[in-house]
């Protein structure tokens, strides 16, 4: 789980910094009427990185909380093998849950921000 979390978040942070990388180039269109939605196209996709940075930090939020509120759970379960099993499967779904909300994080931004 936290190998395809880096993942995703290194590839973002290669996105943001491409984005900034090319910023003279878009920013210079802003003045010109033909090529002004090309600047403005660049300004809403950058827009959408951060917010799809303020997306993920909730969902990491989320998940740190009801981690630490799954953690007395399954410390408290006993011996018994259904109680334990079932406190793994909620903690596998939570983690699978995390990495689609973070991998879905992108397209919900773009889709506010109208960044295609």
């Amino acid at each position: 789980m936290i190998v395809a979390i880096i993942i995703t978040l290194l590839g973002r942070i290669i996105e943001t910094f491409m984005y900034i990388g090319i910023a003279p180039i878009p920013m210079a269109t802003f003045m010109n009427k033909e090529w002004k939605s090309m600047g403005y196209g660049w300004l809403r996709g950058i827009l959408a990185l951060a917010f799809q940075a303020f997306f993920i930090v909730i969902a990491l939020t989320i998940f740190t909380t009801l981690f630490n509120n799954l953690i007395p759970t399954l410390s408290g379960a006993g011996t018994e093998f259904l109680n334990i099993f079932f406190a793994f499967v909620v903690l596998i779904a939570m983690a699978v849950s995390l990495i689609f909300t973070v991998l879905r994080s992108g397209s919900i931004s773009k889709s506010i921000f109208g960044a295609h």
